[in-house]
């Protein structure tokens, strides 16, 4: 009798519950007949395991003394109750575990403690899988267990229990835990035990769709059945759908259908019923339209993943409409070329993790994306696949195939290639420099993948990455390329996998030194500048081109340092590498400064021929607009908002105004409690956006070249 209720518990809660999940197919139920009946056929499958042996018979009780004719007598007492079945209180399951699987259904096994075993077959559909089971009612010999689903919806089902003395029974059923297909299910019995069992729950059901045959496909496979369309001379099907239209294609062995054109006629005549059909209002209706007809930056296309049963694989033309989002069908298998060309106004992009393996030639090409989440499996890039983008973010680390041009206009600094990547055109990244893995630059590349070749420094190769920073090795020493971070103000490491740091190298804190930036106002700044503050190690030699020309950025460098580049000294005062229109004016910043321990200029090397520029001595500097302080003691250094200081003992002096700030600069007389009474050579730079500088009374020196403004129209002295 236990068996029994076992089986029919476990067989009722596992049909009812997972065959539940199927999208389309009907619920299993248990027929008058006891089998297990689907819809209106009887599957021959009893719903009850084998019966367990009945328990000996108890000892009968005294008959009760008889009433008189006519009217029954009373109940006499009942006898004691028997002995316990064997059966009723040893047979458990033991396992629960599936021996195979045919389509959606599963079929599955239950083992009992004396051997036996019976199975049940699950139906598997999408994942609305059983969250608990729980005993709801108990009436008698009757158990009320209901089943709640993950989606909110309930059944109930109920046990009639036998009359074994002291029966086991089942207390709660409960969802354990679940991981991907897998779910863990706990038995708690009313004796305290506890057995648990586990349940493969099926992948989602695959939605049938019309081939490109006319007939019904299930995943790839044709059930031979023609659908309900008339497919005439063979000509592909279209249909049109939230003002697009649609053709019938089969592309990479998948048939559906494939977005060819925008349609303004059906926008205008028939998408608000569309859009009302779905429960939007009037007004959200044909602002909706609006803004796709009139092709503002606020429209989104989205295209579905299904037109009725029909998967949605691919977009082939939506050139030249300036949309601002485009969200793509989870089917789509492939772009056609030119697919976003000149799509002025588009600036994002969710590709619903479809599995595109490539951008097409000029597929983004002209657009506005700044910032892009590609999906993993995209490995090749056409030629102009993002040319003239220039977009800030973007990962490419699974790229096979990078086409000429293909990201030609990044605001990117820099790009990290991994030794996966078999190819790279000509002026693939033409803005951006180039850091790869492979130990050589591959002669099958094109020669100059930048606008520079490998030669020139705008490509290094053997590097590598931890996380933290781009660099590689020669010998036993370590040259640095890129921070990775996002912190404003770093200490480099003096080594790293125990090598000595001793360089850094092209571009290290420039960033976007081949663009223009747009802002509107000096906040904005902020975001612009990488780095504001980078500290050398001692042991560092060298610094390389444009190593550390980055815009608002305080270089302290320690005695060790030997040898600087020379575009680097030059890019110091070159607005040319730091592109800035604050409101359309261009904006000159001579706001990098670098802090020398030492007390001699190191040597100015040119990086391509070795040339040392002998006019970049200490005492040129000195009289120069460069921004270049010696003797400075890092420990000696303070700072706030606006300056850093150096602490004489008793009073300061301004060692650098950080720079790009507002209009108007006013130098305090007073740090830390303590006078201000000198501001040093170069500590105010070349800004073109101070108008007006006053300094307090109380600071007694101003050296050589301490402030250079050319557009300052006011400066008051005390």
């Amino acid at each position: 009798m236990k068996k029994r209720f076992l089986v029919g518990l476990l067989a009722a809660l596992m049909t009812l519950g997972l065959s539940s999940c199927a999208s389309d197919g009907k619920t299993p139920y248990i027929g008058d007949n006891g089998n297990w009946w689907i819809g209106e056929t009887d599957t021959k499958v009893p719903a009850t395991g084998p019966a367990g042996q009945d328990g000996k018979d108890g000892t009968n009780g005294k008959d009760g003394t008889n009433g008189k004719d006519g009217t029954n007598g009373k109940d006499g007492t009942n006898g004691k109750d028997g002995e316990d079945g064997k059966d009723g209180t040893s047979v458990t399951v033991t396992s629960v575990e599936k021996i195979s699987s045919e389509g959606l259904v599963d079929t599955y096994r239950i083992t009992f403690s004396d051997g036996t075993s019976t199975t049940f077959t699950v139906t598997n559909g999408e994942s609305n899988v059983i969250e608990s089971i729980e005993l709801t009612d108990s009436t008698g010999l009757i158990d009320t267990y209901t089943i709640t689903f993950t989606n909110g919806s309930t059944k109930t089902f109920t046990i009639t229990n036998g009359k074994d003395g002291n029966n086991l029974t089942i207390t709660s059923i409960e969802l354990k835990s679940s991981e991907g297909l897998i779910d863990t299910y706990v038995i708690n019995y009313s004796d305290g035990s506890k057995f648990e069992f586990v349940v493969s729950n099926g992948a989602d059901g695959l939605t049938p769709y019309i081939g490109g045959n006319g007939n019904w496909w299930i995943g790839e496979t044709d059930t031979g059945v023609l659908a309900d369309w008339e497919k005439a001379n063979n000509v592909p099907l279209t249909v049109y759908s939230n003002g697009l239209t649609y053709v019938t294609k089969t592309i990479e062995n998948k048939t559906g259908y494939v977005v060819t054109g925008w349609d303004n006629e059906y926008l205008e005549n028939n998408y608000y019923y569309d859009l009302i059909a779905e429960g939007k209002s009037l007004e959200e209706a044909k602002q909706i339209v609006n803004n796709l007809i009139n092709d503002t930056e606020n429209g989104h296309m989205v295209i579905p993943n299904y037109i009725g049963s029909v998967p949605v694989i691919g977009v082939d033309a939506l050139s030249n409409l300036n949309f601002g989002k485009i969200t793509l069908s989870r089917n789509t298998v492939w772009l056609g070329e030119q697919v976003f060309y000149n799509c002025n106004n588009l600036k994002e992009v969710d590709f619903n993790n479809a599995n595109i393996k490539q951008i097409p030639t000029y597929g983004f090409a002209n657009t506005s994306v700044g910032n892009i989440e590609l999906p993993s499996s995209v490995t090749i890039f056409k030629d102009y696949a993002f040319s003239g983008v220039e977009m800030t973010y973007f990962n490419i680390s699974n790229a096979k195939y990078i086409g000429r041009n293909a990201f030609d206009s990044l605001s990117s600094n820099y790009v990290y290639l991994p030794e996966t990547v078999t190819y790279v055109g000509d002026a693939a990244f033409r803005s951006s420099r180039v850091y790869i893995e492979q130990e050589t630059y591959p002669s099958t590349w094109a020669s100059t993948i930048t606008t520079r070749d490998e030669i020139n420094g705008r490509v290094s190769t053997g590097c590598k990455s931890n996380g933290e920073y781009i660099y590689s090795f020669d010998g036993d020493k370590v040259t640095i390329y890129q921070y990775l971070g996002t912190d404003k103000k770093i200490s480099i490491p003096s080594m790293i996998d125990e090598k000595q740091v001793t360089k850094i190298g092209y571009g290290f804190a420039t960033r976007a030194s081949f663009t223009t930036v747009e802002i509107t106002d000096y906040e904005e700044i902020n975001d612009y500048i990488a780095l504001e503050e980078v500290v050398l190690p001692e042991g560092i030699k060298s610094i390389g081109d444009f190593a550390l020309c980055g815009l608002g950025l305080t270089v302290f460098a320690p005695n060790s340092l030997e040898e600087i580049s020379e575009t680097y000294v030059s890019a110091m005062s070159n607005d040319s590498y730091n592109r800035i229109n604050l409101n359309g004016t261009s904006i000159f910043a001579m706001t990098n400064y670098l802090a020398l321990a030492g007390n001699e200029m190191p040597t100015v090397v040119d990086a391509i021929s070795h040339r040392v520029d002998d006019d970049l001595t200490k005492e040129n500097i000195e009289s120069s607009v460069y921004r270049i302080g010696f003797g400075i003691d890092k420990a000696k250094v303070e700072e706030d908002s606006n300056f850093y200081y150096i602490n004489d003992g008793e009073s300061y002096s301004i060692m650098s105004y950080k720079g790009l700030k507002g209009t108007t600069l006013t130098i305090p007389s007073t740090f830390n409690e303590k006078p201000v009474l000198t501001i040093l050579s170069k500590a105010i730079g070349l800004d073109s956006t101070l108008e007006v500088i006053k300094i307090e009374n109380g600071i007694v020196r101003i050296r050589p070249f301490g402030i250079v403004s050319y557009k300052t129209n006011i400066i008051t002295v005390p």
